[in-house]
């Protein structure tokens, strides 16, 4: 046998309306400034794990010689080291603030 249904009593119904408001927080621009801050110093890290792995595989598979390996990666650490420990030192110092 089927069960009739009774449509005008409201046990079970969904709750009234005011119970679906959503929570609505205020923009924080500390937070998206940090994420821009670590993506940068992530950035940088990784090009200088790039520029020592190149120059690995300059020496191994690409048959360069030392002293043009060397000389390459005097141009190109002094000024990556630079940034890389300015910016992820400045990161690291706002951090620590926090």
């Amino acid at each position: 046998m089927e069960e009739d249904l009774d449509l005008v009593t409201t046990e079970g119904a969904p709750p009234a309306k005011s119970a679906y408001t959503l929570e609505t927080k205020q923009y924080d621009p500390a937070r998206q400034r940090e994420h821009v801050r670590a993506g940068i110093a992530y950035l940088l890290i990784g090009l200088l794990v790039g520029i020592i792995v190149l120059s690995f595989l300059m020496l191994i598979l690409a048959g360069r010689s030392f002293d043009e390996v060397k000389g390459m990666l005097e141009l190109l650490l002094a000024p990556i080291v630079g940034l890389v420990g300015a910016v992820t030192g400045f990161y690291y110092g706002e951090k620590a603030k926090s």
